[in-house]
């Protein structure tokens, strides 16, 4: 008995690496296919279809999967078996695209049948049904998404020869429509409205993380992760090329987006780099510690970002051509003399956020004033909305560095750039 369960732990830790040899070739290389019925996954019953170059690899990794089920049967002989309707065929040279495509399509599917219950299910609420028994029917169709979307993005990655721009964005689509269902069911079992509904549907009794957990999020593929050559696209990004700059959390940094798919922030001598993936004029960046989500208007990208593996969001944008006036700007201080005789000072600070929202400081001789206002950016001018009749609601000029009013080119108006 102890030399079998040390052979399921050996065989479980196997499995995964099994799968990484099925990545695909040109299609005439990989012409033995193995398939089975994977009992093991969230949401249980997935057909996997794995292709080999060789007759003798296709029965190694057949071979795996009996003595999975030797195992299982040795520890426990009324569990189910992990791996069912295990078969091994020799295929077409092109049944492997047409496999590839059949396995967005299925992705694509449980994509939307997740968004389908999730949608049934809240609309229903009000008739009766527990939010609790919506989230876990929900929880269920995301996880069988998941495990449609693991093995298409492990495909993509270890296929060789020209990948096609266009399944390879399409796939990048398929994880990002998982990603913003996963996070979309993250944002609501841990809300605290949810929580409170949620004890209240169980008599009081506090739900917590282990009966609704969280659905982790995959990255998607960038160029440099993949095995073969990505075909070029005939110039159809609108991206690739572009320099600019993009703001975040307060800060402003160079930008570049490559041909070749990658991304770089910040100068030469310490550049943080990443890739870039456009859906129509959506666009999903990631790096090391971030990823971003964007929609690509005009000359700039607006959107928000979150640290890979945390929670919390925060805008960002990009932009190229005319500058983004998103930063830190300062007006000239402002003197006067107080009743003592004394020469007394005032500064004055606006904060423009990517997302066009804005705050204005002032402080000194006078107590701290804190105003939040609306703008917006068109081409090299900048409008301020602070209110009907505010007499800060007028139109800037971007001139470099320097922010000047339309109405009052005075250089005690002017706004100059600042790092804080």
């Amino acid at each position: 008995m102890f030399r079998i369960s040390i052979a399921w732990f050996v065989v479980v830790a196997l499995i995964p690496w099994s799968t990484k040899l099925a990545g695909a070739q040109e299609p005439v290389a990989k012409p033995w296919r193995l398939s089975y019925t994977d009992n093991t996954q969230a949401g249980g019953g997935l057909t996997k279809v794995e292709f080999y170059e060789t007759r003798q690899e296709a029965e190694a990794a057949k071979a795996l999967c009996v003595l999975a089920n030797d195992g299982s049967r040795g520890l426990d002989p009324s569990a189910a078996l992990p791996y069912t309707n295990i078969r091994i065929d020799q295929v077409a040279p092109t049944e492997w695209q047409s496999h590839l495509a059949d396995n967005v399509k299925e992705a694509k599917e449980a994509v939307d049948k997740a968004k389908e219950i999730k949608e049934k299910g809240l609309a229903t609420l009000a008739k009766g049904r527990k939010l609790g028994d919506t989230l876990r029917e929900y929880r269920k169709a995301l996880e069988r998404v998941m495990s449609h979307v693991k093995q298409l993005r492990s495909t993509l990655v270890s296929m060789t020869g020209t990948i096609e721009r266009g399944t390879f964005e399409q796939i990048n689509r398929t994880i990002e429509d998982f990603n913003q269902q996963a996070e979309d069911y993250n944002e609501r079992v841990t809300s605290p409205r949810t929580v409170l509904q949620l004890q209240r549907e169980n008599g009081g009794r506090i739900i917590g993380p282990r009966e609704f957990p969280t659905i982790e999020t995959l990255d998607t593929v960038g160029p440099d992760e993949l095995k073969g050559t990505l075909a070029d696209d005939g110039g159809a990004s609108l991206l690739a090329g572009k320099k600019g700059r993009a703001n975040f959390a307060g800060s402003e940094m160079p930008v570049q987006f490559h041909h070749d798919g990658t991304i770089t922030f910040g100068g030469e001598s310490n550049p943080i780099r990443g890739h870039f993936v456009e859906s129509g004029n959506r666009v999903t960046i990631v790096t090391e510690t971030f990823e971003y989500r964007g929609t690509i208007d005009g000359n700039t990208i607006s959107g928000t970002r979150r640290r890979r593996g945390g929670s919390g969001q925060e805008p960002f944008s990009i932009s190229w051509g005319t500058p983004s006036a998103a930063g830190v700007w300062r007006q000239p201080p402002a003197f006067t003399v107080g009743g003592d005789g004394r020469l007394y000072r005032m500064d004055y600070r606006i904060t423009l956020r990517a997302g066009g929202t804005g705050v204005y400081e002032a402080w000194g001789y006078l107590p701290k004033i804190t105003s939040n206002f609306k703008w917006k950016q068109e081409g090299d001018r900048v409008f301020f909305d602070c209110g009907p009749n505010a007499v800060g609601t007028r139109w800037y000029r971007l001139e470099g560095d320097k922010l000047i009013d339309e109405d009052d080119p005075d250089p005690k108006t002017t706004m100059t750039r600042s790092a804080r």
